[in-house]
Parts: C-alpha cells; sequence; structure tokens
C-alpha cells in the first residue's frame, strides 16, 4: 500500500518556508514521497515555469537526504483545492495512504472537508497533516514585491539557507529575467518559444462543471496553501466563505482589474452584517435533493410547505411504466424486496439495472422491469418544475432551494465535454462533428464562405497569405469542407445557387494547392547519389553549434532601422563575390571528447549552464537531460553510438585538429533523418560544419555580471578534417547515414530590395492607425528592443472583460503575427512604453523576413533554390565578425516544425 504526502499550492515564487514545509512532510510521516503540484496561475509575471526552475535548483543542490522523496509536477489546474481532489479521485494509486499538507490557515478549510467521499470509493485513506510553521515562512506577495523592487537582498534571505551565494544568485536571475543567453543552443527556438504560448505551456480552460465543484465542497480560488493564503491579504474565516460565494463574473465586468480588491472589500462589509444566512453545505444539498425527489415517502408536510404538489410518487409512475397496466403495482418495491413506508435507496436501483445489462437477453417482464427501474432513477433524481408551486418556492429562491430541484437534473459524476468552441486539431472523442478544427486558436484566420467574394477575400487576407503554404492547404480545405456541408444542406434555390459558385471556386483553389504540395515534394527530395557527388566537394563551416545562430538584427553592429537595411545590402554584395552557405534545417547535435572513467568517449554538449551539459551528456545521460519522449534522446543515441565506434578509426584526425586532448572542442554539426525539422531531404545525414571552442566566461548583463557558456570558432585544416570525414564514412554508413560537408551558394542576379521596401504595411491603433511603406517604417526605427521584454494581452477581443497578459519578447513572433493580422494594439499592449516597443519590434521583424525573401530568391545551390531551405549562412567579416543567417520567411516557417 503506497504512502504519498500531498503539497498543492502556487508557489509563486517558491521560499524556504515551502520548500522546509515539503522536507517537513518527508521526515514527520510515514509517506514514501512527497508530491509537490505547482499551480498554473501566473501571479505578477512570476509563471509556472519560473516556480519550476526554483524547485529544481532548491532540490538539486539540498544536501538533505529527504529532498529524495520530494517529486515536484505541474498542474494545469489554478486551483489547489481541485488539485487536490483531482489527485486524490483520479491520479492516486487505489488503496493508498495520501497525507495531505496543511499550514494553520487552512486545517478547517471547509473546501477539503468532502475529500473522504472521493477517497473511499477507491479505497485511498486520507488524511489532512498540520506542518508547523516552517523558518523562512513569508507571504509570496512580500516575495513578488521583493522582486518588483529590484530587492535582491530580502528576495534571497528567504530562499533555502543551504543555497550557496552562487546559487541564490541564479535564482535571483530566474525570477529577475537576468538569464540573458539568447543564444543558447538548449533553446533553438526561443524566440518562436516566447512567442507561442500555446507551444510553450498553453494549457486549457476548466472543464470541472460548477455543479460538481459545489458537490466537493464549495467554489474554487486561486493562491496556494500554506504561507501566502487564497488571497493577497489575510481574511477571517467568515470573510473567506463570503468571499467564495460572491460571481467573480459580475466583479469582473463592473470593476475590470480592480475586481479582487473590490470583491474582499465587499466580502469584509458583509461579514460584519448580521442576520446573513448561513451557508449551504455538500452534505445538506444530497439530503435535500433525495428529498425533493421522494418527497411524499419523506415527509409530505415539509412537501406541501416547500411547495411540490402532490403528485405520482416515483414509485407509482414506476409502477405504471410508459402505459397503464404495463406493470402491477409496487413492481420494483416488491422486486427489489422492500417493505412499504421505507425509502428505496438509489444505490439498490442502480445495482438492479447494472444487473440486468450483464444479461445476455431478457424476458418480456425483465424487460418491462429494467423500464420501470430506469424511470425510478431518473425520478429519484430529478424533481420536474411542472410538481413546484412557484408562489410557495419563490421565497427559498436563492438561499435554500434544493439543489436540482426546480432547476436543471442533477447528472452525477461530471458532464460529458461538449465540442470546443475553438479548434483543437483532433475530432472530441464521441463527436459527431467532421469539419477540420484549426490546431492553434492563437493563429486563426478568420473564414466567410456565403458567397464566391466571401472566399475570395478570404484568401487575399494579410493573415492568410502569410502562412506557410502547408498551414494555407489546411485553411483552404476546411472552406471547401464547410461551403460543401453548406450546399448540401440548402433547400432555397437561390442559396444553392450562390453556394454552387462558391463551391466551384474553392474547389479549383484546393486542386491547384494540392498541385503545389506534390510539386514541392517532389522538388526537394534528394538521393543518396546525389549527396555523394555533390554536398562534399566543398567543406565550409556553417557555424553556431554552441550559440544559436545570429539573425541581421542581433549582431552588434546593428541598432536601427538603417543599419538592418545596410546589413541585408551589404550582406547581398558579399554573397555575389564569394558563396554563403544553405542554412541545412536539421538539428543541432554538437559533441565534443572527453575522459570518462578514464577512457576517451563522446559526449553531447547543449552549450546550456546545466551539470549535465558541462560534464557532456553520455548516452546513459540522455533521459535525464531531455525527458521521456524528447527527440535529441533517440538523435544523441545515434550520433553517439557513432562517433563512439568510430573512435578508433578518427583518432589520428582528432590529434591533428587539436581536440583529442581538449576537451572543450565542439563538433558543430547538423542531424538530418528524412523529415527532421520543416525540410524533407529523402536522406539520413551529418553535416559537419567545423569546430568551435566553448568555455564560460562573465559578460555584463542588464543588472550586473553574468556567467554565460560562449562558443567562438577556431581554424583548422580542412584537409585534415576531409581526413576526418573520410574514416568517419564507413561506420556512418553501416549505421544508415553519410556524413558531409555544406552547401555553396551562387547569386542569379541582384536582388530587388525595392519591390519590398516600397510595400505599404498598417498599425492598428483605432483611430490613430498608421499605413506606410517598408521603407518608410524602417528609415523611423530608432531603436532595435532585441533584449527588451513586454506585457502582451493573448487572445485580445475588443469589448472583452477578460485579460490573458502574458510576458513576451518585443522581437518576437507573436507580436509580429499579431500586429501584421491588424489587432488593435492599443488593446494588445496596456503600457505607451510596451505599444512604441511592439511596433519597433514589428518592424524589425517585417524587415527580416521582407528583406531576407529577396535575397534568398536570387540565391542557388547544387541543393536548388535557397528559398527552399531555412537560409543562406554568411561569413564576412567586413559585415560582421560573427557568422549570421539570413532566413526570409523561415522565421516563420520553423512554425510548424515535427521535431
Amino acid at each position: 500500500m503506497e504512502k504519498i504526502a500531498l503539497l498543492p499550492g502556487g508557489f509563486k515564487p517558491p521560499h524556504a518556508g515551502h520548500y522546509n514545509m515539503a522536507i517537513w512532510l518527508a521526515e514527520n510521516t510515514n509517506a514514501e514521497k512527497v508530491i509537490v503540484k505547482v499551480g498554473a496561475k501566473e501571479r505578477d509575471g512570476i509563471t509556472r515555469e519560473i516556480s519550476l526552475q526554483l524547485w529544481d535548483l532548491f532540490l538539486k543542490n539540498d544536501p538533505n537526504s529527504s529532498s529524495k522523496k520530494i517529486t515536484v509536477i505541474a498542474s494545469n489546474s489554478n486551483s489547489p483545492v481541485q488539485d487536490v481532489y483531482d489527485f486524490v479521485e483520479n491520479e492516486a494509486p487505489k488503496e493508498s495512504t495520501i497525507y495531505l499538507g496543511m499550514g494553520e490557515k487552512d486545517i478547517n478549510d471547509a473546501r477539503f472537508k468532502n475529500i473522504p467521499k472521493f477517497a473511499e470509493p477507491r479505497g485511498i485513506k486520507f488524511e489532512t497533516t498540520l506542518v508547523p510553521p516552517q523558518a523562512g515562512g513569508v507571504s509570496g506577495t512580500k516575495m513578488r514585491e521583493f522582486i518588483k523592487n529590484n530587492d535582491k537582498k530580502s528576495f534571497q534571505q528567504y530562499i533555502p539557507e543551504f543555497l550557496t551565494q552562487e546559487q541564490k544568485d541564479q535564482a535571483w536571475g530566474i525570477v529577475s529575467s537576468l538569464e540573458e543567453d539568447l543564444y543558447n543552443p538548449e533553446d533553438k527556438v526561443l524566440d518562436y518559444m516566447k512567442s507561442s504560448e500555446f507551444k510553450a505551456g498553453y494549457t486549457k480552460k476548466d472543464d470541472v462543471p460548477p455543479g460538481y465543484k459545489y458537490r466537493r465542497g464549495g467554489m474554487y480560488t486561486g493562491g496556494g496553501m500554506g504561507y501566502g493564503g487564497m488571497y493577497e491579504r489575510d481574511l477571517s474565516a467568515e470573510e473567506e466563505r463570503i468571499a467564495q460565494s460572491l460571481p467573480d463574473k459580475e466583479f469582473k465586468k463592473r470593476y475590470g482589474k480592480d475586481w479582487k480588491a473590490v470583491k474582499i472589500a465587499t466580502a469584509t462589509k458583509m461579514a460584519k452584517k448580521e442576520g446573513m444566512y448561513p451557508p449551504y453545505k455538500a452534505d445538506q444539498v444530497q439530503k435535500v435533493r433525495y428529498q425533493a425527489s421522494d418527497t411524499f415517502t419523506n415527509s409530505p408536510k415539509d412537501a406541501k410547505k416547500k411547495g411540490y404538489l402532490e403528485g405520482d410518487t416515483y414509485e407509482k409512475m414506476a409502477a405504471k411504466g410508459k402505459k397503464a397496466g404495463n406493470l402491477k403495482q409496487g413492481t420494483v418495491r416488491k422486486r427489489l424486496r422492500i417493505k412499504d413506508g421505507e425509502k428505496i435507496p438509489l444505490s439498490r436501483i442502480t445495482k438492479a439495472i447494472s444487473s440486468l445489462k450483464k444479461r445476455k437477453s431478457l424476458s418480456d417482464k425483465d424487460k418491462k422491469y429494467l423500464k420501470a427501474l430506469n424511470l425510478a432513477k431518473t425520478l429519484k433524481t430529478t424533481t420536474h418544475k411542472e410538481n413546484i408551486d412557484p408562489k410557495a418556492q419563490k421565497k427559498y429562491k436563492g438561499k435554500s432551494a434544493p439543489y436540482g430541484s426546480a432547476y436543471e437534473p442533477v447528472n452525477e459524476g461530471r458532464k460529458k465535454k461538449p465540442d470546443p468552441k475553438v479548434g483543437t486539431g483532433k475530432k472530441p472523442k464521441g463527436s459527431g462533428r467532421r469539419l477540420y478544427t484549426d490546431e492553434n486558436p492563437s493563429d486563426t484566420v478568420k473564414v466567410k464562405f456565403s458567397t464566391r467574394q466571401d472566399i475570395i477575400d478570404t484568401l487575399n487576407k494579410a493573415s492568410f497569405k502569410s502562412k506557410p503554404h502547408k498551414r494555407q492547404s489546411q485553411i483552404i480545405n476546411l472552406i471547401h469542407q464547410r461551403v460543401r456541408a453548406a450546399l448540401n444542406k440548402a433547400k432555397d434555390p437561390a442559396v444553392k445557387k450562390r453556394l454552387r459558385s462558391g463551391f466551384e471556386y474553392i474547389k479549383k483553389r484546393k486542386e491547384a494547392s494540392k498541385k503545389k504540395t506534390q510539386r514541392m515534394k517532389k522538388e526537394n527530395v534528394f538521393t543518396k547519389d546525389w549527396w555523394k557527388e555533390i554536398i562534399n566537394e566543398i567543406l565550409l563551416t556553417e557555424g553556431g553549434a554552441a550559440g544559436h545562430m545570429a539573425h541581421p538584427f542581433n549582431l552588434p553592429n546593428v541598432n536601427n532601422g538603417k543599419q538592418l537595411l545596410d546589413v541585408f545590402e551589404k550582406s547581398a554584395d558579399s554573397l555575389d563575390k564569394k558563396p554563403g552557405a544553405i542554412k541545412i534545417d536539421g538539428v543541432n547535435a554538437s559533441i565534443r571528447l572527453v575522459d570518462v572513467d578514464g577512457k576517451k568517449q563522446f559526449v553531447m554538449d547543449r552549450g546550456s549552464k546545466k551539470e549535465l551539459d558541462l560534464k557532456g551528456i553520455t548516452k546513459d545521460d540522455l533521459l535525464d537531460r531531455f525527458g521521456k519522449g524528447h527527440g535529441m534522446v533517440k538523435i544523441g543515441g545515434e550520433v553517439l553510438d557513432m562517433f563512439n565506434e568510430a573512435l578508433p578509426a578518427i583518432q589520428n584526425d582528432l590529434k591533428k585538429l587539436g581536440a583529442f586532448n581538449d576537451p572543450n572542442i565542439l563538433f558543430n554539426m547538423e542531424y538530418v533523418s528524412g523529415k527532421t525539422n520543416v525540410q524533407d531531404y529523402g536522406a539520413n545525414f551529418i553535416a559537419i560544419h567545423g569546430l568551435n571552442k566553448i568555455e564560460s566566461k562573465e559578460v555584463q548583463g542588464k543588472r550586473g555580471p553574468l556567467t554565460k557558456r560562449v562558443s567562438s570558432e577556431v581554424s583548422y585544416s580542412k584537409d585534415d578534417l576531409q581526413s576526418l570525414l573520410d574514416n568517419l564514412k564507413p561506420t556512418a554508413k553501416k549505421r544508415g547515414y553519410e556524413v558531409y560537408g555544406s552547401v555553396p551558394t551562387t547569386m542569379k542576379k541582384k536582388p530587388n530590395f525595392n519591390a519590398a521596401l516600397s510595400k505599404n504595411y498598417t498599425v492598428n491603433a483605432g483611430e490613430s492607425s498608421d499605413t506606410k511603406s517598408l521603407g518608410q517604417w524602417l528609415n523611423e526605427l530608432s531603436n532595435i528592443p532585441e533584449t527588451d521584454f513586454i506585457f502582451m494581452n493573448i487572445g485580445y477581443k475588443t469589448g472583452s472583460s477578460t485579460v490573458n497578459r502574458k510576458k513576451v519578447g518585443a522581437v518576437s513572433k507573436q507580436v509580429y503575427l499579431a500586429i501584421l493580422n491588424k489587432e488593435n494594439i492599443d488593446g494588445l499592449f496596456e503600457d505607451a512604453e510596451d505599444r512604441k516597443k511592439a511596433v519597433q519590434g514589428f518592424v524589425t521583424y517585417l524587415a527580416t523576413e521582407k528583406l531576407g525573401d529577396e535575397v534568398l530568391k536570387v540565391l542557388d545551390s547544387p541543393m536548388g533554390s535557397a528559398d527552399k531551405h531555412e537560409g543562406v549562412v554568411i561569413r564576412d567579416e567586413s559585415i560582421a565578425k560573427v557568422p549570421f543567417k539570413i532566413t526570409g520567411k523561415f522565421i516563420l516557417g520553423g512554425m510548424v516544425s515535427d521535431f
């Protein structure tokens, strides 16, 4: 029988008090493990992900062996109360023992008293455990104030004492955004992750029906347990009870962002008044519910008083069946052997129904009996409106009206989920819906298809044209399906004619899209023979393995629009004189040679400051480093096996290259297995671009010095690297891989930048919207806010009272796409300075995409046109000291990566 201690909460952020509570549970209960569940709700910019990082830092560095018992997991719920019910009802092992850790202020919380009812059916023993006050206890609000006020000293005072000063500085860096390593290879798609909340942690909305929450013991509210509480200040039990009963929706609607403060003030004022109605408890709900449905076998006098009109009891109705005379009076009671006057338990009815349904066949008599039982169950759990006197019932409404009596019928358990209003990419289980649904709600194109012109207008929208071909095909298929469905249902001749015209048009567009897909697939397939003849002709380092390769706006000498345009113009001149290198769309799989237990062995390194990266990730470490199901587990295993097997054959080459005795020399390479990311190469290969040296350096951050791992290219003999490739090939070939260098480019003609610069773009700001050409926007771009973060209202809709405020990069895909799709920046960004930075970030991304497209479309290579790949890598020290890439539309196309 498993014994588990449970500690749920918000932990925004976790502090020493929280951590010591978990340790106390590990040491003072019989629990074999302690599960800490971190809530999803963001508080003042402190996210669940930040909280998880801090917990990981604390646990990883705690010398106390009790910490090994603690497991921290992310919750999709905003409420610790819901977490407890969900854990007991769905997640905890059957017949286990659960110890719920609670602080003094939560131990008498009525919301938890019904948990044993949910634990009992699963044989779970449930206990609440009072955790005494722990050292380091402080409210979450106070901790967030320290962060907001940049009070590093006070923040570090309230995190676990066993942390070294360096580790405390690391904790401060996590909460204060000091980690500015935008080129961490571990986060190869960091700019996308910053921009896509859906991919970076979007969770579904709460789907627990209010009635079910009520049965569990009350409404759920945000906040944590133990230290910090439900609200921003400590409330009395009376105030907290009243606050829970007040409707959040009305307060949000009336008072906007101040709704919580107003709600708490209202609860405080109401608590001072006398004569309040007592809280309606869950067990009372159940009792009255059963009384209401069997009122005339329980208390006819009370029934009449509460407004129930005398009519058939459930027994009489069950005896009658659907038609009079089908069953004799009292059949259900007689078959269940229950004496007259005794109440028939619902459990006996349910058990009898279950028993009959298990039989392979039923006699006519048993079929009638089953029908009577089902009717009895229905009448047992509902009382119909026609059997209630409205005048008598009126005085009970809103205070003690029996749960489910005059209103909605009560369903046992959770309600079946309805089809979502926005798509999930999958058809809901049991749904009859056949129409395609959008996979990402934040990336939706609004469609109209009532007429042929509506469809044309939809497909001419900027929001549609900005999507990659795969996304456009999905949208075209959606319109085709919907028009076809509408046409099949239409009966009016005029309507059918109108829809027929639209259907014929979208049918042609669908066929054209299909042909384009087939053509793209044909163009992008390369055989192994082609690779053998072409790819290995020239060795050029593509760079950047231990650091995310820079875009033009990342370069240190690019700080405004004019400088950004200048880089593109100089890049075009450079590419005309000497070749660039095709940016292969693979996965960075950089490795280095180290000593492991006195033996040379290749290890992976993702370039982060994580302990495993610093040591070197062996094949045995891959699962711990990346987690179950991560693509790097498979990729890392294949690459390490290949190189370690070939080590004797390439040992001399490694010595010549200086990599045999220097564990900091990194082999910068890409791994491709057919379609690893977006581009489908139709082959398995690794492309080694060159050698980098990776080392830790102290650099200046926004708020002080930071330690970063930095990589830089090192010089080497191309002949020695070629020799290594030749000696590696036999082992690679045996494993189904080829080994190559990089692909050179040639320029067919000069890029036409004027075509991109003359096109107009609009920034929607309501009445003060602004439309300018890209050239004008760039000329006015005085600053590129590359490292700045701003707050954005995700999923903003005009007139909506719901705000989902997220911290995003000013220069990010999310900001770019929102403004490109003409969403109102006044609604997206509340702060004027944030709006200014958002527009600057939009112009930066816009120029990077459009000017990049002009460069790539005039570049050719042995692999075909450069605009069919991730981009081109440029090495020209007269432009920049580091390699950089021009990606064009791929800066958005990476969003559809399978990897």
